[in-house]
This record gives structure tokens, sequence and C-alpha cells, in this order.
């Protein structure tokens, strides 16, 4: 139960961060971000969908995590 637990909560964080940089960047810039096409984002079809519950793939949350990891910089550990 415990690894469902951590899995929610790391597809919960890596969910905020997209709507942030929605909010700050829009759909196109935070494709760019993340390295994925606009379309990815756009089958979302709004972050409302992800955040009401529906899982985002994978391949799109080690995106986020790949964003974030950038983000902290060079002394930040390493996963």
């Amino acid at each position: 139960m415990g690894g469902e637990v951590a899995a929610s909560d790391r597809a919960g964080r890596l969910c905020g961060l997209l709507q942030d940089l929605l909010r700050i960047h829009g759909r196109c810039r935070t494709a760019e971000l993340l390295g994925l096409c606009e379309r990815t984002l756009q089958r979302l079809q709004g972050v409302e969908r992800a955040a009401a519950g529906e899982q985002l793939s994978e391949q799109f949350l080690r995106a986020l995590e790949d964003y974030e990891a950038k983000q902290a910089g060079p002394g930040a550990q390493s996963r």
C-alpha cells in the first residue's frame, strides 16, 4: 500500500508542476520546456482532467521529473 501512496504523491506533485507551467508559460512553451510535442499536452484536453485524477503517462511524468531536476541545478542530488 505504501507504494501506491508514493506513486500518488509523485503524480500529484508533478500534476501541480504541470499546472504551474501551463499557467505561466502556456501550452506551446510548456511542451518545449518538457521536450514534448504540443499534441501530447492537447491529449490531456486540459489540466483539469489530470487534476481530476486522470493518470498522466509514465513518459509525461518522466518529462516533468527531468524538467524539475534541471531547475534544481547542478547541486541537486539525482534520484
